[in-house]
This record gives structure tokens, C-alpha cells and sequence, in this order.
């Protein structure tokens, strides 16, 4: 059984309120003030005329007091709801990307098997057809790629940040061309010619760097859930 020789050692925030803050700021502090004012009849002491002060005008801050603070409770429950909501769908796309990348080392490990290659794959390959009229290549090219429109969709949702957006892209990209030329050229080991030993070295060249890259990722996706 013959193996390639893959390398296996690697190489504007926006600060949300503190809604517990807001109410005792705007809405709790302003109310317990009044209501110890009131209590300890503190206008008297320092010599306010209480006959002056218009009651109605301090009931009617009161109830100002009360729909702030009723308010604030309610844009406080909503958006920790929303934070839920957006914590979920970073991690469903942290899992779904982890699980995509897990899926392309699982399946690079049996294109990478010579003898399952030779026996298995390449027997179902119509090499007078293009890549894409062969269903066993495309199959393999895509089946780590199965949940690739809902990745998109969070990504469109902001869930995924752009840098790992791009490097889902290029992983995707980088171990499609490598399944086709590791199917397409699968006897290269036997390079005889420079051409052919240049292209076995570019092959390797490219298992390497994807191999290197996922083995990265994996570890970067883990630690994010």
C-alpha cells in the first residue's frame, strides 16, 4: 500500500449600555431621592417653603419616573433575547464550520490511501469524462460541504465574521482542486519525467498547506464553543 507523504506537524467594537446602569441612573436613584426628600421633609430643614412646591408637578414626575423605568425593564428583557439569539447563531455556525472542516480531514484520509484510491475510487471514474460528469469525484468534492447555503445565510446574518468567512472559502476551494488532481493524477507517486515529479511536488505542496490549514481551524472553531 502506497501513501502519499503528507507533513503531519503544523504550524469597531460597539459597547452595549449597562441596562441595569440606565434604571438605577435614570429611574430607581431619581425615585428613592424623592421619596427620602419627601420622607425626612428635607425642603423644610434648609428652608424651602413646601407652599411653593406644585405637588402636582412632582406626581406627575413620579409617574415620568415609573414609565422610564417600566420601559427600560422591557428594552432590557428584549434585548437579552436578541444577545441570545445572536449568541446561538455564532455558535450554530462555529459548530456547522467545524463540523465541515472534520468531514474534509475524514475524507482527505481515504483519497489519501493509495490502495483504497486504486481500488474503490478510481474504477468509478470515467476519465473521457470531465470532472464535473463524474459523480464519485464531485460526491467526494462535496460532501463536506453539505450545510454549505446555511453557513452562507449566517454569514448574510452576521454570525460569521468576515476573516473566517474567508477562510471557510479558501479551505473549501483549496480541498476541492486537491480531491480532483489527487483523482485525476492518482498514480503521480510513479513520476518519472521532471514535468511529472514537479507536478507530484505540487500536489504534495497543496495536501500540506490544506492539511496545515484544517488542523488550524479545527482547533480555532473548538475554541470558540
Amino acid at each position: 500500500m502506497v501513501k502519499l507523504n503528507v507533513k503531519k506537524e503544523l504550524s469597531f467594537n460597539c459597547k452595549k449600555p449597562n441596562i441595569y446602569s440606565m434604571l438605577f441612573k435614570y429611574a430607581i436613584f431619581p425615585f428613592v431621592l424623592v421619596i427620602i426628600v419627601d420622607y425626612f421633609n428635607v425642603p423644610s430643614i434648609i428652608g424651602f417653603e413646601m407652599s411653593n412646591i406644585n405637588f402636582d408637578l412632582i406626581g406627575a414626575l413620579i409617574n415620568a419616573l415609573i414609565v422610564l423605568c417600566l420601559y427600560i425593564i422591557t428594552y432590557a428583557v428584549i434585548d437579552r433575547r436578541q444577545m441570545q439569539k445572536d449568541d446561538n447563531a455564532k455558535l450554530t455556525a462555529n459548530l456547522l464550520i467545524l463540523s465541515t472542516y472534520k468531514k474534509c480531514q475524514d475524507l482527505l484520509k481515504i483519497i489519501d490511501n493509495q490502495e483504497w484510491l486504486e481500488n474503490y475510487i478510481v474504477p468509478k471514474i470515467d476519465f473521457n469524462k470531465i470532472d464535473s460528469k463524474n459523480e464519485v469525484s464531485m460526491n467526494l468534492q462535496n460532501d463536506p460541504f453539505t450545510e454549505h447555503s446555511h453557513i452562507l445565510d449566517l454569514a448574510g446574518n452576521g454570525s460569521i465574521t468576515i476573516s473566517d468567512l474567508k477562510m471557510y472559502l479558501n479551505v473549501m476551494e483549496s480541498y476541492r482542486s486537491y480531491v480532483s488532481m489527487r483523482i485525476t493524477f492518482y498514480d503521480i507517486y510513479n513520476a518519472k519525467t521532471v514535468e511529472q515529479m514537479q507536478l507530484y511536488e505540487h500536489i504534495i505542496e497543496k495536501r500540506n498547506l490544506l492539511n496545515d490549514t484544517l488542523e488550524s481551524e479545527v482547533e480555532k472553531m473548538k475554541s470558540k464553543i
